[in-house]
């Protein structure tokens, strides 16, 4: 019974958890090795470094730009580099039909870029706004950037100041630059919903309407519009978890095809209260204000305008926009743990700037 029991465990582990492990390092160390031009010493130091991804031995093929993982000798997985679309985690398809596939890619031109002034480019101008303190913004971006114990906890990899449409600070962490490529985890969803928010201004999209799924059309889901999709709040059955075996981690570590796993997901009756809900309050599609209740209580940043809105994603991900400040703040990270203040960081950047 007893041997039975830990044969039972030993393959539940082999199923469910150890392929998420070598999956998540495979996947990962191919996009920063050969996406973001990272080293593989410097993603084993951080990223790969914390229990139980630390469990996970790897191989770099740079010939056929590739990385193999696997755990204590089992969960063999490994991830491919394709020109123009990225790393992608072998799942549920032989790595010989991976290669072959024929896509369109649309090609992006990075010619002219270090010539092309800010924001379509990336010629910084040198004349900053009259009357901004640098002495004031320094001590703000050190504070974005400095380890309280010393740990590598908060891991700020980059920050960006825009006042009045011009960049006013900028920094990275050793080994990263205005070239790298970094993750935006959740934060990306804000950002799209925001170009959303411009095709519906031009009057291009109503995202009142159901969302264009055909396998949705004739079940429940029809119910299901563009808005629900933007709030979250689909009522798609999907369990959340990124530290176990889960929809979330299934989804993205071993799955072939992640959309048709979202696609195929059931509506649940409980969530489907969700697609009736209003989306008043402090957030909405993704971005989050810093608006007070009636009574002037529970602003997310007390320091910092009420007309400040945001959007942030796993690891420390920050974009804060406050139009009455003319003003954009961006932070990358991969934080551990003390995490980053924003209220500190954002009331010291705002003393730094002109009445």
């Amino acid at each position: 019974m007893f041997f039975a029991l830990i044969s039972n465990m030993f393959c539940n582990l082999y199923m469910e958890v150890l392929p998420i492990i070598s999956g998540r390092v495979a996947k990962e160390m191919c996009s920063d090795i050969f996406v973001s031009g990272r080293t593989p010493e410097d993603i084993a130091k951080h990223e790969t470094s914390i229990f139980p991804y630390n469990l996970a031995s790897y191989s770099v093929n740079i010939e056929d730009s590739s990385v193999s993982v696997s755990v204590l000798g089992f969960a063999k997985r490994r991830a491919i580099y394709r020109d123009g679309l990225g790393a992608t985690l072998i799942s549920r398809i032989s790595e010989n039909e991976l290669r072959r596939q024929s896509l369109n890619i649309i090609s992006r031109t990075s010619a002219y870029q270090d010539s092309t002034p800010f924001p379509q480019g990336d010629l910084i101008d040198d004349k900053k706004p009259k009357g901004v303190d640098t002495a004031v913004l320094e001590s703000a971006i050190n504070y974005a950037f400095h380890e309280p114990h010393n740990e590598n906890q908060r891991q700020t990899r980059a920050v960006i100041v825009v006042y009045m449409g011009k960049v006013i600070a900028e920094r990275y962490a050793d080994g990263y630059s205005i070239k790298s490529k970094q993750l935006g985890w959740s934060m990306t969803k804000g950002i799209i919903n925001a170009m959303i928010g411009i095709l519906v201004q031009q009057g291009k999209l109503n995202i009142n309407s159901p969302a264009p799924i055909e396998e949705w059309k004739n079940d429940e889901r029809k119910k299901i519009t563009i808005a629900n999709l933007m709030h979250m709040d689909s009522g798609l059955q999907f369990w959340w978890f990124p530290a176990g075996p889960s929809d979330l981690t299934n989804m993205l570590f071993k799955e072939g095809n992640m959309s048709d796993f979202a696609i195929n997901n059931k509506f649940t009756a409980t969530a489907s209260k969700a697609v009736n809900s209003s989306k008043g309050g402090k957030y909405g599609a993704l971005w989050w204000t810093n608006e007070a209740d009636n009574n002037n209580n529970n602003k997310k940043y007390i320091n910092v305008p009420s007309d400040c809105f945001s959007c942030q994603g796993y690891d420390g991900q920050f974009v804060w926009v406050i139009p009455s400040k003319k003003l954009v703040v961006v932070r990358l990270s991969f934080e551990r743990g003390d995490p980053l203040d924003p209220n500190i960081l954002l009331s010291q950047i705002i003393e730094a700037l002109p009445e």
